[in-house]
């Protein structure tokens, strides 16, 4: 019979926890990775320019790049390869408008040129363009 009451409290202790996690289902989190609508090289601004959508309660949302370190590949030796994360400066905004953005990221600072650039924004959004020579390195 002692057996019998625990399951019994086992039982109810679960119902808060269920209600809780159903409640918070609902309720708004943080905003949605960020991803790309497209992506171009300005030439005249040796800029990458990057449309970016993303959810949150305002459009004042910033955008950075870390740059990470130029690769060879044995497949295609002669173009170096270059990821870079584009971080978003209210990463934690709770998601509720759709915004999009357009991003220039100047760049001056890259590491390798010319490069094939894979931008990534979350794990499972990336975009690849390839960069062409510095116009200081062109001939």
């Amino acid at each position: 019979m002692l057996r019998r009451k625990r399951r019994g409290i086992r039982k109810y202790r679960a119902t808060p926890l269920i209600i809780l996690s159903a409640a918070l289902m609902g309720a708004p989190g943080p905003a949605d990775a960020d991803h790309f609508a497209g992506a171009h090289y300005d030439a005249q601004t040796d800029e990458l320019v990057v449309s970016v959508h993303y959810l949150g309660t305002n459009p004042n949302h910033e955008f950075t790049v870390k740059w990470g370190k130029c690769r060879s590949l044995a497949s295609n030796p002669e173009v170096p390869q270059l990821s870079g994360i584009l971080a978003d400066s209210q990463w934690n905004d709770a998601a509720h408008d759709p915004y999009t953005k357009t991003v220039r990221i100047s760049l001056a600072g890259m590491p390798c040129r010319p490069a094939q650039v894979t931008l990534r924004s979350a794990p499972r959004y990336t975009l690849t363009i390839g960069i062409p020579a510095a116009p200081s390195q062109a001939p």
